[in-house]
């Protein structure tokens, strides 16, 4: 698609340190939004797309992750081609609890929680950390990333 083809251009040209992507919605999920149709495959369309198209193209430029929201939930996925997803879906709603096929269909999933949350992302030098914190100030999880190499 044409907006296919502008973010292409925009991660091409980029030497920024980290890379993020924020969208909606989640390549992968631990909630329900994740579930898995006949095919074997996401049953939403958006899901299918981030799986076949953005995450492609963030791993192409060597982004850091994609965080996304439409499930309310906490989630990070460590998929084997090295772009963080994150599912901060904190706020706004009750939050979901995992789905109970969340093994089948985010086999990447590191860590989850149904837990009010918000995400800090602070850079120093060649060094982010992501933290994920409830409103109590409660650590859910910490994520670090080096300097992203240029391709």
């Amino acid at each position: 698609s044409d907006l296919t083809k502008w973010m292409e251009g925009v991660l091409a040209k980029s030497k920024a340190k980290f890379i993020f992507l924020a969208t909606h919605y989640p390549a992968w999920t631990s909630g329900p939004h994740g579930a898995l149709g006949k095919d074997g495959r996401p049953r939403e369309t958006a899901t299918r797309i981030a799986q076949d198209v953005l995450m492609p193209l963030l791993k192409k430029y060597n982004a850091t992750a994609k965080f996304a929201g439409h499930d309310h939930i906490y989630d990070r996925s460590e998929p084997d081609d090295g772009v963080t997803v994150i599912v901060t879906g904190g706020a706004g709603a009750p939050m979901y609890g995992k789905a109970a096929t969340a093994a089948e269909h985010n086999p990447h999933s590191k860590v989850f929680a149904a837990k009010l949350h918000y995400c800090l992302i602070t850079v120093d030098g060649d060094v982010c950390t992501m933290k994920a914190l409830t409103p109590e100030g409660e650590v859910i999880d910490t994520r670090i990333w080096s300097a992203r190499k240029k391709k």
